[in-house]
């Protein structure tokens, strides 16, 4: 369902409930609401809607031609170009122009037409001047603006480069009053001037050129203050208003720089000089005069206050809220010296804005039907014709007598009252009128350059279309002017709309694009001037002529007014047919003084009265000679001269002469690439953020835009893209490969005659009734969808009813399973409480029994194990002890063969050496004999000389001692050498014993390797036992001493501080001499006496080649770190060097290490004490070496490892110890009632 219009094409159909809608109010115009309900009734269909927020109302009776279906989302659309959107409604423009101006966004694009909104405020970012520079920058060359925000910059821009280009272009601004026309012609005219120059800084201009046109610039501002004061005023709808039109031909030179601007000035309201509505002012320049003169000036003009002239008081309003007219004035003056004005010439245009007040002060009195002046005329009446500078009696008497010469006889006739306000205003009006014309030619002549000019830009900037309460003759040019302008616009955009479809490849014809032809209406209002014309010729200026003039224009155009046919038109209105130019003029015989005529716009009343007077431009030769009579010579150039011996003749009518003007403006503009600015007032109270809807149509209206509107909906008026047309009709037809075949094939099911659609390049083409038929069955299609989603979602429903009647069913059985459980288990709970607490109380009780019971077992069996480990240990000293002596005593006579095998070589060797040395020996005794022989003798035979001259004794003493030293080196030198030979030899032999030595030591450790193992398996039982027994006896352990060695030693008779020998200490041989070996070691395990004293003696010769290596152990005052560290800057790891040990034998005793401890009692002290001595041969054995004695040591490969090793055994047996303390402590506290509410660490536990 879609819009509701009558027409053949189609058939009325009603629109859902709650379908979104524009309607249109009596009041508030097009506003959005949705459908409430549907009446059919004799009539049609009426509807009754309800408003959106904030008129939340309900409304009724509105009928189908008055209600608009909302496309989806068309309600929130902000485009720039209103052309862009699918669908082009009355309705929708409103719609979108009220969205842009809450977002500040005043100008909006109908294709080459701009709509600009008056937001009442200067301060909008967006539209400040800075602004304007990226429109100039972006649009260089032309380039489109499409990125920025519509405004007349853009449009300016557009005109400029499409001048340079393509030749002269016009922007044409037109609206009511207060719509923002003038402000909007400043803009262009100031963007124009700042472009022109960029460009030339672009050509690289010369400081001339640049100059040049800062000149000019400065002159087109300068000449808006001098044309808005003689030329606008306040009106009801705006407090600067321009009360003429005018055409400014912006001029440019061939390289593009501006050079000048020509005006053309129309229809200036003479009436403002006079009159004003209420509400109103005159034109500014009498306010700005009255305010701001200075004392000079008001001597001069014979001025005084503002308050003192009546005629500036006539409209009620004699300020403007917000402007100083005093300052207006100043800013006047200036600028008329800066744009060239001379002193005479600023002081004519004052001097006539004063006469024309004093004239205003001339009120006349009637006397015998004639009029008469007062004592304050005659006053006033002076005062005019002293500023005007003619004589008083001429100017009074053209205000009192009317003249006429006849056969060359003059004749006064005295004036009415009427007539001589008539003439009274008469002269104001020519005064005022020649005197604007005069300074619009000046302005001209100061910055037109007509010769230079090779391209210009039209700017017409012309009243909009009137429509007041009182219509008269100025309303009847002005919507002349509009008609023809709407004449033009409609052929240009019917002229575009067509381009655009022959562009997307469309068939048009002439039912398929058309527009309303306004050229009848132009016929009949050319038809009411020229009877006008007649009538003016003729006339006797009295009342009579008006209705001459009003029964002339019945008689032609209103005598078939009762035989026009009547039709409803697009939106279900009766209207006449208007086919003829009778058709457009309408006339009441109730209502003699009015005739109507049906514009473009709208309807619109005129008042006949003072038509032929205001259309007659009679200026009589009394006035013309006064005029001329003047001093002034600006005044005086006024009028023409006239011919003396001519008649008063009436000149060419107003109309006519507007009318030619007009033609010649159409003529110019045609030449031209024209663009349009309609300017829109948002509401008539001057404030910013308030948009009167109704206000906004009928300017909309006024200024053509709804009849584009209509020209749109009456041929093509739904132009959709193909992607949004598929996207929206997809369901009516089916995807085909290219979007434009599957838009093709919708209308081809849809049967719609290509008449009244087509597709074109890009978009689908739709007229009003072919838009309904797709929106129709596509709500039939989406409604048959609807209805079989509606059909499962309903037995889906009843599914889930079902099944929710039944959870409900089980739900209350699971409430009651639920009660039941939990009465049940609260009983089971009580229940189990009590007997919790019994269990409790028989449990600690029986918890105290079971842990006296195992205090008592554990007393018990620590007891026995203590028992049996002494048992033990009494039978392993004497049975494993015994075995373990006899296998050392083995060891030791093998290694004893092999190091006398040895020491008989090296004794050998030794022997060889001695025989060489005893031979250097003697040689040596020799020559110290003979040299011994030799002093003897020299000695003698010093004493000989002792007499002689001692000079001489000292040369032979000298002499004697040369020949000695020489003597002594070649004896000394051969056996130095063959010393140091021998010492080498000496050194070799020593080395490679000891590597030997080595070798055997390694080799005997690894043989002693598992009865070591099998012992301290031993005593890490008995410790572990030891230790039971204590906690379990003293309720406290017993702290492990330092080493292993210790706790061995409390089962060798408490020996701690064990020695090792004094010598031989790598084959683990005992000191015999020591008086401690027979009390600490048993007899069978010494050696022979006979053995020890060999092996000792060979031990005495070689103590010095055998190292005695000290490990640190705790009490030796030596940190194991210290002497590692010292012992690696000796020697490198895995090395083994000798070292000098004499000072144990000096001392009488060796520091503790060695393989075997000196004060061992018992094989198992002899066996921890060799294990202790390990840990410090670790970190010089190599580390296959160490894998092979024992595979657990795989991982150390430093002495900081191997310490790390034991270290952690250590510790692991002290955390053991201390959790047996705890346990012990648990139990103790148990026992004495005492429970502890804090648990024990699980580890513990």
């Amino acid at each position: 369902v879609s819009v509701l219009y009558w027409s053949k094409h189609m058939s009325l159909h009603p629109l859902a409930s709650d379908t979104p809608v524009f309607y249109r109010h009596p009041e508030r115009s097009w506003e959005k609401g949705t459908v409430h309900e549907c009446i059919e009734g004799p009539k049609g269909y009426k509807y009754t809607l309800r408003g959106t927020p904030p008129y939340n109302e309900e409304i009724e009776n509105i009928p189908v031609y008055d209600v608009h279906k909302m496309l989806e989302g068309i309600d929130q659309r902000e485009d720039d170009d209103l052309l862009e959107l699918s669908e082009l409604h009355v309705a929708v423009l409103l719609s979108v122009l009220r969205n842009r101006f809450k977002q500040d966004k005043i100008y909006t694009y109908i294709g080459s037409l701009a709509i600009a909104v008056n937001p009442f405020k200067w301060d909008i970012p967006r539209y400040q001047k800075s602004e304007s520079a990226q429109y100039i920058e972006k649009g260089w060359n032309g380039a489109p603006l499409t990125d920025l925000t519509p405004h007349s910059w853009a449009i300016a821009n557009k005109s400029y480069w499409d001048m340079r280009t393509r030749g002269n272009q016009s922007i044409l601004i037109s609206g009511e009053s207060g719509a923002g026309k003038t402000e909007g012609a400043k803009i262009i005219v100031e963007y124009l001037g700042t472009l022109c120059t960029r460009v030339i800084e672009e050509q690289n201009g010369t400081d001339e050129e640049r100059q040049a046109i800062h000149t000019i610039n400065e002159k087109l501002r300068n000449a808006s203050p001098i044309l808005e004061s003689f030329g606008n005023a306040k009106t009801v709808k705006n407090d600067n208003s321009s009360r003429f039109g005018k055409f400014m031909k912006i001029q440019f030179n061939s390289d593009g720089v501006l050079v000048g601007m020509d005006i053309t000035p129309y229809l200036l309201e003479k009436s403002r000089v006079i009159v004003a509505s209420k509400g109103e002012r005159l034109y500014h320049s009498f306010y700005h005069l009255a305010a701001g003169a200075s004392p000079e000036q008001r001597d001069k003009y014979l001025l005084q206050g503002s308050k003192d002239y009546k005629s500036l008081n006539i409209g009620g309003v004699l300020e403007i809220k917000g402007v100083d007219d005093a300052e207006e004035f100043k800013m006047v003056e200036e600028s008329m010296r800066t744009l060239g004005f001379s002193d005479d010439e600023q002081d004519a245009c004052w001097r006539v804005v004063a006469i024309c007040l004093h004239l205003s002060c001339i009120v006349f009195t009637e006397s015998s039907d004639k009029a008469a002046l007062t004592d304050s005329d005659e006053e006033h009446l002076q005062k005019a014709a002293t500023v005007m500078q003619v004589p008083a009696e001429s100017l009074k008497e053209i205000l009192l007598f009317k003249s006429k010469t006849i056969r060359n006889e003059t004749t006064k006739t005295p004036l009415t009252l009427a007539q001589a306000k008539n003439t009274r205003n008469s002269i104001s009006m020519i005064l005022y009128e020649r005197q604007f014309l005069w300074s619009v030619q000046k302005i001209n002549s100061l910055v037109s350059v007509e010769n230079d000019t090779e391209t210009w830009i039209g700017l017409l900037d012309i009243f909009g279309f009137e429509n007041f309460t009182i219509n008269s003759f100025e309303q009847l040019c002005i919507n002349l002017a509009n008609e023809r302008l709407q004449k033009h616009y409609n052929t240009y955009v019917y002229g575009k709309d067509l381009q655009e479809c022959k562009d997307e490849g469309i068939r048009v014809t002439s039912e398929s694009v058309t527009f309303n032809d306004n050229q009848k209406c132009l016929d009949l209002i050319d038809g009411i001037t020229s009877l006008l014309d007649d009538v003016c010729k003729v006339t006797k200026g009295d009342k009579m002529d008006d209705f001459k003039f009003r029964d002339r224009i019945v008689e032609k155009y209103g005598s078939d007014q009762r035989d026009r046919g009547t039709k409803r038109n697009a939106e279900g209105q009766i209207v006449v047919k208007r086919e003829t130019p009778a058709d457009y003029f309408e006339y009441d015989l109730r209502s003699p003084n009015e005739f109507a005529i049906h514009h473009y716009a709208g309807k619109v009343v005129y008042d006949i009265r003072n038509f032929v007077v205001k259309n007659t431009d009679i200026l009589s030769d009394e006035i013309t000679d006064v005029i001329r009579s003047s001093k002034n010579a600006c005044i005086h150039n006024l009028v023409a001269e006239r011919d003396p011996d001519a008649r008063s003749v009436v000149r060419q009518t107003i109309s006519k002469t507007f009318k030619s003007s007009l033609i010649k403006l159409l003529a110019t503009i045609d030449e031209t690439t024209p663009n349009w600015v309609r300017c829109i007032r948002p509401n008539g109270l001057k404030k910013k953020g308030i948009f009167e809807t109704p206000s906004v149509l009928d300017q909309l209206t006024c200024s053509g835009v709804v009849e584009t509107v209509k020209t749109r909906q009456r041929g093509y008026c739904y132009r959709v893209p193909f992607n949004e047309f598929f996207a929206r009709h997809g369901v009516l037809g089916e995807r085909c490969s290219t979007l434009s075949d599957s838009c093709a094939t919708i209308l081809r099911n849809l049967k719609i005659d290509k008449k009244f659609a087509q597709v074109g390049k890009t978009k689908v083409f739709l007229m009003v009734n072919a838009f309904h038929k797709t929106e129709q069955e596509r709500e039939k299609k989406l409604r048959h969808y609807v209805i079989t989603i509606q059909k499962v979602s309903r037995w889906r429903q009843s599914c889930v009813r079902v099944l929710d009647r039944k959870w409900q069913i089980n739900s209350r059985k699971l409430q009651n399973l639920i009660k039941f459980l939990n009465a049940r288990d609260n009983a089971i709970r009580e229940h189990y409480r009590k007997a919790l607490s019994r269990l409790k109380d028989a449990h600690k009780k029986q918890r105290e029994e079971l842990i006296r019971s195992e205090m008592t077992d554990r007393s018990n069996v620590t007891k026995a194990e203590t028992s049996e480990r002494f048992d033990y240990k009494k039978q392993e000293k004497d049975e494993v002890a015994p075995l373990w002596a006899a296998m050392l005593l083995r060891i030791v006579d093998i290694e004893c063969d092999r190091r006398l095998a040895i020491i008989s070589d090296e004794g050998t060797l030794y022997r060889n050496i001695g025989e060489e040395q005893v031979a250097d020996a003697a040689d040596a005794v020799v020559r110290e004999a003979t040299r011994i022989q030799r002093e003897k003798t020299a000695r003698k035979e010093a004493r000989l000389f002792l007499y002689l001259d001692e000079e001489s004794n000292r040369k032979a003493v000298r002499s004697l001692e040369a020949e000695e030293r020489v003597q002594l080196r070649e004896l000394w030198i051969p056996v130095n050498e063959k010393m140091q030979t021998l010492a080498r030899r000496i050194n070799k032999l020593n080395s490679d014993r000891h590597r030997k030595l080595w070798e055997l030591q390694l080799l005997r450790d690894m043989k002693q390797k598992k009865a070591r193992d099998a012992l301290q398996v031993t005593v890490k039982e008995e410790h572990y036992l030891w230790s039971q027994h204590s906690s379990l006896t003293s309720c406290s352990s017993i702290e492990p001493d330092e080493t292993l060695v210790s706790q061995a030693s409390l089962y060798s008779h408490q020996h701690q501080h064990q020695q090792p020998p004094q010598t031989y200490q790598s084959v683990g041989l005992y000191d015999s001499d020591s008086d401690d070996n027979d009390d600490d070691f048993p007899s069978s395990l010494l050696l022979h006496a006979n053995d020890q004293k060999r092996l000792q003696q060979h031990a005495t010769t070689s103590s010095r080649h055998y190292p005695t290596r000290t490990p640190a152990y705790p009490g030796t005052g030596t940190s194991s770190s210290q002497l590692h560290h010292q012992q690696q800057r000796q020697h490198p790891p895995n090395s083994y060097q000798p070292q000098d040990t004499r000072h144990v034998s000096e001392r009488g005793e060796a520091p503790s290490g060695g393989f075997f401890s000196r004060h061992t009692a018992t094989a198992l002290g002899v066996v921890e004490a060799r294990r202790q001595q390990e840990r410090f041969y670790a970190a010089s054995i190599p580390s296959t070496i160490i894998t092979s004695v024992d595979p657990s040591l795989s991982s150390i490969s430093s002495y900081e490892d191997y310490v790390s090793f034991w270290s952690d055994k250590y510790n692991r047996q002290k955390e053991e110890e201390h959790r047996n303390r705890a346990k012990m402590a648990y139990y103790k506290d148990i026992l004495k009632g005492k429970k502890r509410r804090d648990t024990v660490n699980a580890r513990t536990m």
